[in-house]
């Protein structure tokens, strides 16, 4: 959702300039991982930090939707027996 956000910003001109660009003008090659070095810091946030924190939260909410927490600690009462 991040990288879509920035984009409809750049398309509506409400966030123009460098500081909106994903990769830094003066690096190439931008594919593969090597793209990864040439991310500037609004790419990099965008990307790197986005997709993790999107992931953590994503297995947070599994876990709370499916009781994970509640399952585990009456297991481990059980084994404890």
């Amino acid at each position: 959702m991040l990288d879509l956000t920035r984009h409809l910003l750049q398309d509506a001109e409400i966030w123009t300039g460098p500081s909106s660009h994903m990769f830094r003008p003066d690096c190439s090659p931008t594919t593969g991982l090597s793209g990864i070095r040439c991310l500037s810091w609004t790419g990099f946030f965008f990307t790197i930090v986005g997709t993790y924190a999107g992931f953590a939260l994503l297995l947070i909410g599994v876990f709370w939707s499916a009781g994970f927490v509640g399952k585990v600690e009456r297991a481990w009462a059980l084994a404890r027996r």
